[in-house]
Parts: C-alpha cells; sequence; structure tokens
C-alpha cells in the first residue's frame, strides 16, 4: 500500500501509482528510496496539482548517496512531458547510454553521484530546464558530463563538484548552459 510498513517495491511504481492516484492540491510529496539496486525509471506526464518542480521528490539516502543506485544496460532515468521532479541522494550508471535524460520537463537534481555513463550524464532535449544545485561526484569515463539541445537549458549554481576517478574530459564550465 505504500507505506513505511509495506512500502512498494520499486520508485517507479510508487511515482506511477501517485501521479494517477493522488491530487497533490499544492503540497509536496517526498518518495523515499529503500537502499538497494533499482533498474530503469521514467516519469512522464505532470501530477494532478503539483505546484513546480520541488512538488514530487525522489529521495534516496542522505548518509550515503551510493546505498540508492539506479543502473541500466540503456539510458537510465528518463523525466519527459511536465514530470517535473527533484532527484537527491542517488547514484546513477548506464552501461550504454545515459545517466539522466530530462525532455520537456524540469528536474532539480540535488546531490547526485554519477558513475560511468558513455554517452553523458545528463542530457536535455526540448523546452525545459534542468536546475542542478546539489553537489555532484563525477566518476568513470563519460565523453560529457551534461549535453543540450534544443532550447533546453542547465544550470549549476551553488554546487560543487567532486571529480573521481579516470575523467574523459578536460574542462567543466559552471553557470547556466543553453542552447
Amino acid at each position: 500500500d505504500g507505506s513505511q510498513s509495506a512500502p512498494w517495491r520499486t520508485p517507479q511504481h510508487a511515482v506511477d501509482w501517485c501521479r494517477d492516484n493522488l491530487d497533490l492540491a499544492g503540497f509536496f510529496l517526498t518518495i523515499q528510496m529503500l537502499a538497494g539496486t533499482y533498474g530503469f525509471f521514467t516519469a512522464s506526464g505532470a501530477f494532478t496539482g503539483s505546484r513546480g518542480v520541488f512538488a514530487v521528490k525522489l529521495l534516496g539516502d542522505p548518509a550515503n548517496i551510493h546505498n540508492v543506485k539506479f543502473q541500466s544496460a540503456t539510458d537510465t532515468i528518463n523525466i519527459t512531458n511536465d514530470a517535473h521532479m527533484r532527484l537527491d541522494f542517488i547514484e546513477v550508471a548506464s552501461s550504454s547510454g545515459v545517466g539522466i535524460t530530462v525532455a520537456d520537463a524540469m528536474v532539480n537534481l540535488g546531490v547526485i553521484a554519477y558513475m560511468a555513463c558513455p554517452l553523458a550524464h545528463i542530457h536535455a532535449v526540448g523546452n525545459r530546464c534542468v536546475v542542478g544545485i546539489g553537489n555532484s561526484q563525477l566518476t568513470g569515463p563519460v565523453p560529457q558530463h551534461i549535453s543540450a539541445e534544443g532550447h533546453s537549458q542547465v544550470q549549476y549554481g551553488n554546487a560543487q563538484v567532486l571529480l573521481l576517478g579516470d575523467i574523459a574530459y578536460t574542462f567543466i564550465l559552471l553557470g547556466v548552459f543553453e542552447t
């Protein structure tokens, strides 16, 4: 039923059920994820009664961001079509794609550990933006941390970026990236 005593098995089910069955009526929704490794995740469509990017939060483990992992053989996390949300205290990895793809949605990225992602850690496309306000840990080879196309925008402000391992690029620009 999604309670603490009987949690849903996956964040995918929790997000889908809440989007399809709840009216947030301006209130905030936090989905606390248990430690574990989760596969492909997608959120598509607006949450009824949502009031912006902070209204729905997927929350990992603030004590250790590596305890809640999203890993996939393809693109790992896809947030699309006005499914505005915040991701915080998670690890993201992909064996052949992008870590987090945002298409026509707004996503607030909190503290995220980006592991190996062969195409990019973050890919933004469409007419919305990705806002990174938390500290990021970048680990493993990746051709680009951020890619953006269309009228997308990626902003980093007040964030610390920690580079770990063999990084495939030589510089990071902090600020606003817009295409």
